[in-house]
């Protein structure tokens, strides 16, 4: 690459010494390739805003639209998701103009890559459909695989983890037909990080030490510092401790000499679980600390979305109970922002299945700071939130924040239907045990009981129950607890509902 570097800008000396601007351009757009394979990011802008602005001088619509597709591709890379979105929309406009297939599916890609990015999941997949379809009925496969990737990005990102898993696989099947190696380390990556979210370790184990091993043979920095950061989350769910830390410094390593900030968010919040279950919690707080104000700047919703809920964790582990409500207050209404604009129930299930232990953690907070009505008050609207968002889907009338906002129910409205209906209501939640780490959908083992009983009255009463210390079935401790807590002969019962916190430690990329 660094040949490559050097012949086009001797190339290009050349070319504007004899006044050829058409060939410049053409060297320009080399160039630019050129440092993009050295990860030299601004760089390769420079010299392809250079190049735009020539085909712009010549009229050249097809060199106008394949350089502005190239700064998307870059722009991307340097995680400038507005400014590159912009650009590959103007791709898309000059690709239809002149018909060019090809063109249009990799602005397409580049437009939902920048979507996807933003947390507009549905725009990205939309996207991605009408590329993959171009890409079948011109039978171009590399486009094909490379689209199959970013919808099984997407589907990852709403929690369909089985579905992003079908395609990873089909896309792989393409890529090793092509002996695309570096594709093969991309999906690779994916692949395994998806069987990760799924608890299946020792398959993603192995996809990830594939993926390493074609990344170091091709020299693939980028693609190792992945692979190493991805080997480092399978050893800390296998409880090799001492084997992830090394991955993730291995992984860091590699990232400080690529400039990938996305990348060294996700080591931090690893770097930061690492540390939470050595019980380094300050060592913890400071990790996720670094990785927020990097991914702040970044302007990734989802990723600082975790992190919010990772450092609500750590702090609340700290004892530093104001702080932790304030963060995990800050990560459920950025989390929620993302589900604003998802037009499928499925979608919104899915999504906010992956999001609610946020909520479930904010109820931990409460408890401990002994405010029982407020943490009833959060479970409440923790499930009321899904419902709202499903019924936005499909009633006109339910179509601003503000709108979905007022329909979560609060403690005195809660109270108030009590009080009209003459019923007391209990409802109960399962907290799992502390050794438990969220991976996407799974589930830990229940060590406590949270319930609460609401009387007509309003009174609330509220029992922790240790589970572990309990001989009784589930069943029978919640009707023990009912009855001891004064939910008999008060008028009708509501029936309990039970809620099963999925996270009561932080979650892992």
């Amino acid at each position: 690459d660094a040949s490559a570097i050097e012949t086009a800008q001797q190339a290009l000396s050349v070319t504007q010494s004899i006044d050829n601007v058409p060939v410049q351009a053409q060297v320009l757009g080399y160039l630019g390739r050129a440092f993009l394979r050295s990860e030299r990011l601004e760089e390769a802008i420079q010299a392809w805003q250079q190049a735009l602005a020539l085909y712009q001088q010549l009229q050249n619509r097809q060199g106008e639209g394949e350089t502005l597709g190239n700064l998307s591709t870059a722009y991307l890379a340097a995680e400038k998701y507005s400014i590159a979105m912009e650009s590959a929309q103007q791709t898309l406009n000059i690709a239809q103009e002149i018909n060019d297939t090809s063109l249009t599916i990799h602005a397409m890609n580049s437009l939902g890559r920048s979507h996807r990015a933003l947390g507009h999941y549905p725009k990205a997949v939309d996207l991605y459909q009408q590329a993959l379809a171009l890409a079948q009925q011109s039978k171009n496969a590399q486009a094909e695989f490379r689209t199959l990737v970013l919808i099984g990005n997407a589907y990852e990102s709403l929690g369909d983890y089985h579905g992003a898993i079908a395609l990873y696989q089909d896309s792989l099947t393409i890529a090793r037909e092509k002996d695309n190696a570096r594709m093969k380390v991309l999906i690779l990556g994916n692949l395994g990080s998806t069987q990760a979210n799924l608890g299946e370790f020792d398959e993603a184990t192995k996809s990830h030490e594939e993926s390493l091993a074609i990344a170091q043979a091709m020299k693939d920095r980028a693609g190792a510092a992945f692979a190493l950061k991805n080997l480092g989350v399978t050893a800390h769910n296998l409880g090799q401790i001492q084997q992830a830390v090394d991955y993730y410094q291995q992984s860091l390593e590699l990232v400080k000499t690529i400039d990938n900030s996305q990348l060294q968010v996700e080591l931090f919040m690893s770097l930061g679980t690492v540390s939470e279950s050595l019980k380094q919690y300050d060592t913890a707080i400071t990790q996720y600390e670094q990785g927020l104000a990097l991914s702040e700047a970044i302007g990734n919703p989802n990723l600082e979305g975790r992190l919010l809920n990772n450092l609500g964790h750590a702090l609340m582990e700290s004892d530093q109970l104001e702080e932790a409500k304030k963060r995990l207050r800050q990560s459920i209404s950025l989390l929620a922002s993302l589900r604003e604009n998802l037009n499928d129930d499925a979608y919104h299930r899915s999504l906010f299945d992956t999001q609610v232990y946020t909520y479930n953690l904010l109820q931990q907070v409460l408890v401990r700071q002994q405010r029982y009505e407020a943490a009833l008050e959060v479970s409440e609207q923790g499930r009321a939130r899904a419902m709202v968002s499903l019924l936005s889907t499909q009633q006109d009338s339910l179509t601003t924040t503000a709108t979905n906002d007022e329909l979560l129910p609060s403690l005195s409205q809660i109270k108030q239907v009590a009080r009209q209906k003459n019923a007391t209501f209990v409802e109960y939640t399962l907290v799992p045990d502390d050794a438990f780490i969220v991976q996407g959908k799974r589930r830990g083992q229940a060590e406590r009981l949270y319930i609460w009983v609401v009387k007509p009255t309003g009174e609330v009463n509220f029992q922790s129950v240790d589970l572990s210390q309990s001989d009784l079935k589930l069943a029978d401790l919640v009707k023990f607890s009912r009855d001891t807590m004064g939910a008999r002969h008060r008028g009708p019962i509501d029936r309990g509902r039970i809620d099963l916190v999925p996270a009561n430690r932080p979650s892992q990329t």
